[in-house]
């Protein structure tokens, strides 16, 4: 089961995402071989994809982490109420609104 220093890794992986499109406006913008538009949408579109993938596992791990969805039935019995309970209800009382 992943923990929330799982969470923060995947978070901070979404640095290199920012280097990827830091490398990809070099190589459209400040190189002497011109990239065709075929190939500049072909890298946007598979970093749109990777986006899309490290998003899922992101929410898995979160889900993971906060004990959701498919991962509540591995919550061990106690008597103190999870995280992810106390959320729960506040959200249903509306006190997280605003």
């Amino acid at each position: 089961m992943k923990d929330r220093f799982d969470l923060e890794q995947e978070i901070m992986q979404i640095m290199s995402f920012k280097e990827i499109v830091d490398t990809l406006v070099w190589r459209v913008l400040d190189t002497v071989e011109p990239l065709s538009e075929d190939r500049i949408a072909n890298a946007l579109i598979g970093l749109s994809e990777m986006l899309d993938n490290h998003n899922v596992k992101m929410m898995d791990t979160m889900s993971q982490c906060f004990r959701l969805n498919e991962y509540r039935k591995h919550l061990p019995e106690t008597k103190a109420p999870h995280l992810g309970d106390l959320l729960r209800q506040k959200l249903d009382e509306g006190a997280l609104d605003d």
